[in-house]
């Protein structure tokens, strides 16, 4: 790659991604949160790419030091008048957000309509589309799918302490996880490293894991359609998901201090058996593991309870109006929806391509096993089930995340004890901002 590239990118990476537009004709501007061992690797790989093919293009590649961050930055450039040339976004919500703006209709939408240039999307699912259409009409290009039920473990751990390691055939319920967790617990090592310094993991561990486990992916589904409040007020399954969060969060007493990437590498090192993340945590062990030479046995099945259902977010990339390179954002991003493009990206990222032609024979057995896993729950709807950023505005998850991390006490000493007794509270929360929901102008 061009060395004026690599020298941006890194200092970015040490400044908290503080940068300015670059006002060059040539240059590429690009906002990410991609700063992390596997996901700047990946992100590199297509920029290298790029770059070749395209030699009087630069890249300038800003990842932030975390989603919000980068979200922000986003917002001041385009309400500024002065975009970048693509940024990353999550599909449905988080990216339809700048096209239903201030949630209005698409008259006021910051991005270009993108279906004239969208000669990607006959290779990908129509579930995939869906979370960059908005009336129809394409404004993001989907680079991937992560899967977000996914329990990882350290296979080494497991057989140094003689416990079986998860199963699908063996763990069915999350009631047979928190079994294996006392299990492990017993043999004086760590379960779980998990991680809530950042409010979002709680959020991820409720609704994307647990609520799907206890109570299945229409029920979620519903609930984030904007189920009545008084519904949720009665809900069984929602009260008991609250309760497990508190359950799960009780094997780790030290989730309050780190950030995602600490609890898998808690988990990589063998400081705890498990870990519950989105598949980005492969792309983040395989990094280390090739930047520190020290290969680890992962392993990693659904989390228990979800093993038929797929819980599935996209990162896509957009072309945002006013973008004074628009001939190289669109370069760009017909490179991200390409097959070379995303290929050479998911096998370092750990998600998978969006288009259904991957180049199934490069990938891993891991990898290979989440593919199959998707093209299956995308031939029964019923299985394949959006995650909180493609179907809540984000707003709501703003408030949410901050109402969960009150109930974990990630500033304090909560116990599980002391957390029983605050159920209630998040329950009266949630139905107190079921309006928010039900009224979105966009549903997927």
């Amino acid at each position: 790659m061009k060395t004026r590239a690599l020298v941006l990118a890194l200092a970015m990476i040490g400044a908290g991604g503080c940068s300015e537009a670059s006002n060059d004709p040539d240059n590429v501007d690009v906002i990410t949160w991609w700063n992390k061992h596997g996901e700047y690797q990946a992100m590199q790989r297509l920029i290298d790419i790029f770059e070749s093919k395209y030699p009087n293009q630069t890249v300038n590649h800003a990842p932030y030091g975390s989603s919000d961050d980068a979200r922000e930055r986003i917002r001041d450039r385009v309400i500024a008048g002065n975009p970048p040339e693509t940024f990353q976004a999550n599909g449905g919500w988080n990216l339809l957000s700048w096209v239903a703006y201030n949630n209005l209709d698409a008259r006021d939408s910051k991005l270009e309509e993108l279906d004239r240039y969208a000669t990607w999307a006959s290779a990908m699912p129509p579930a995939v589309l869906d979370t960059v259409r908005f009336d129809g009409v394409i404004y993001g290009v989907p680079l991937n799918i992560h899967r977000l039920n996914v329990l990882f473990f350290n296979k080494q751990v497991f057989a140094d302490i003689g416990v079986p390691p998860p199963t699908t055939e063996t763990l069915h319920t999350l009631d047979d996880l928190f079994v294996l967790c006392d299990a492990v617990k017993a043999k004086g090592r760590a379960p779980l490293a998990l991680a809530t310094r950042d409010s979002w993991p709680l959020a991820h561990y409720l609704f994307e894991n647990i609520l799907v486990a206890r109570a299945g992916g229409e029920y979620y589904r519903n609930f984030f359609r904007g189920m009545q409040a008084q519904d949720i007020l009665d809900s069984a399954q929602l009260r008991a998901s609250i309760a497990d969060l508190s359950k799960l969060l009780s094997y780790d007493a030290d989730a309050r201090n780190r950030t995602w990437d600490a609890a898998v590498d808690v988990m990589r090192t063998g400081g705890a058996a498990m870990t519950i993340m989105g598949d980005w945590a492969k792309g983040y062990v395989d990094g280390k593991a090739e930047e520190e030479q020290t290969p680890v046995a992962l392993g990693a099945i659904p989390l228990p309870g979800t093993a038929d259902t797929f819980v599935f977010t996209t990162d896509t990339f957009s072309l945002p109006k006013g973008a004074s390179n628009q001939d190289g954002a669109l370069k760009l991003l017909d490179l991200v929806g390409s097959k070379e493009g995303q290929d050479e990206f998911n096998l370092v990222k750990g998600s998978i391509p969006a288009r259904e032609d991957a180049a199934i024979n490069r990938y891993d057995d891991l990898s290979k096993a989440t593919i199959a896993a998707f093209h299956a729950a995308t031939l029964d709807p019923s299985r394949l089930v959006p995650a909180t950023s493609v179907i809540a505005p984000p707003d709501y998850m703003t408030q949410i995340n901050e109402l969960l991390a009150d109930f974990a006490g990630t500033s304090g000493d909560a116990t599980h004890a002391d957390r029983a007794g605050n159920v209630s509270v998040v329950v009266y929360g949630l139905a107190n901002r079921a309006d928010a929901l039900r009224n979105s102008i966009w549903h997927y």
